[in-house]
């Protein structure tokens, strides 16, 4: 508060973020950035993608706001509802501690056939896994900035996310939405996506 009257403009991620930062200070008309989506990125074919297919990618790596445990009820759900769907993920079983244990429960529950873990991705690699996708699944609790929604639209690919106004902002009608503590909600979300 002491340095509000050093401050001549501030610049903003998303609508949301803006929204949300005039209600708190609306003495301040902030500025939104243009998201950055790289376009001269050219896509790779992934080996053997035929075992995978079809597939959601989950582009991320571990964090709490991930939220990716509950793709471990809704792996289960998958697996006993014998719907046809790998999630592939994209998780580095070196980068925590909690990384690791959450790859661990996965074989440890015998789900290693949804949930796929094709391990830490570069960019462009990433972008190529998206490509070949039937969409994109992220069960995030909270974003500032999520990237891959935009990378997602300019790749045409549905997206299926959690219904919080973060992702509302971003994507509008143009997602399926569920309830990300919920598995029944996001596998009622992908069974509706699929047909």
């Amino acid at each position: 508060n002491l340095l509000r009257k050093y401050i001549d403009k501030v610049y903003l991620q998303t609508n949301y973020m803006s929204d949300k930062f005039k209600s708190k200070y609306p003495e301040f008309n902030p500025c939104v950035l243009p998201t950055p989506i790289n376009s001269q990125l050219s896509t790779k074919q992934l080996g053997n993608n035929r075992i995978f297919k079809p597939y959601l990618v989950c582009l991320c790596k571990y964090y709490p706001h991930k939220n990716l445990e509950i793709l471990l009820p809704l792996a289960q759900l998958i697996k006993s509802s014998n719907l046809n769907l790998r999630i592939l993920i994209t998780i580095d079983e070196n980068e925590t501690y909690q990384s690791n244990k959450f790859l661990k429960s996965i074989a440890k529950n015998n789900l290693s056939d949804v949930l796929v873990n094709i391990g830490f991705q570069s960019f462009e690699n990433a972008y190529s896994t998206l490509k070949q996708s039937d969409g994109l699944l992220l069960p995030t609790l909270s974003e500032s900035y999520c990237i891959p929604y935009l990378e997602a639209f300019s790749l045409n690919k549905t997206i299926l996310t959690s219904d919080r106004g973060f992702a509302r902002s971003v994507c509008g009608e143009a997602a399926y939405y569920f309830d990300p503590l919920n598995e029944y909600s996001i596998f009622s979300k992908i069974e509706e996506m699929l047909k």
